[in-house]
């Protein structure tokens, strides 16, 4: 298999490895394991794609997502994030937190949203690398029906 049909979206048909077409936007969210998050995400209309990864020290889970800002806006995309996941849950293990990386636009927009979440434990942190998670976690929800699900 070669890596461009490997970097192929399961059910997008976009190259989730490739840089971002131009006008598109990234975010970044932690909600817990990675793969019903990122279902929940390819499929609001204006997702370009979505991919699974790591960021942050220690690492978090977090779903890559590749969106057109005049289809879908960051705060559309934040209220996924919160009807996605328990942001209130204590996590065992820091891979599974509540997260959102940030660039310094959305800062102060994921500042507000937080702030309105009672109880809400998720952690603000500015964008750092990305790290692809193995192709076998890529858009698993496509695949496995037996997963987890936000």
């Amino acid at each position: 298999m070669g890596t461009e049909e490997q970097s192929t979206h399961a059910v997008l048909g976009t190259n989730y490895r490739s840089a971002p077409p131009e006008g598109m936007s990234t975010s970044y969210f932690g909600m817990g394991c990675f793969w019903g998050g990122e279902e929940a995400m390819w499929k609001q209309a204006g997702v370009h794609t979505t991919s699974v990864g790591f960021m942050g020290t220690p690492k978090a889970e977090v779903v890559q997502v590749v969106y057109d800002a005049n289809k879908v806006t960051y705060d559309q995309l934040l209220s996924v994030f919160w009807s996605s996941h328990d942001p209130k849950a204590h996590k065992a293990n820091p891979i599974y937190r509540s997260m959102l990386f940030v660039n310094s636009d959305q800062m102060p927009i994921a500042k507000k949203s937080v702030s309105l979440q009672e109880g809400a434990l998720t952690q603000i942190a500015p964008i750092s690398e990305y790290e692809f998670a193995e192709e076998r976690h890529q858009q698993y929800n496509a695949r496995n029906a037996s997963s987890c699900k936000a």
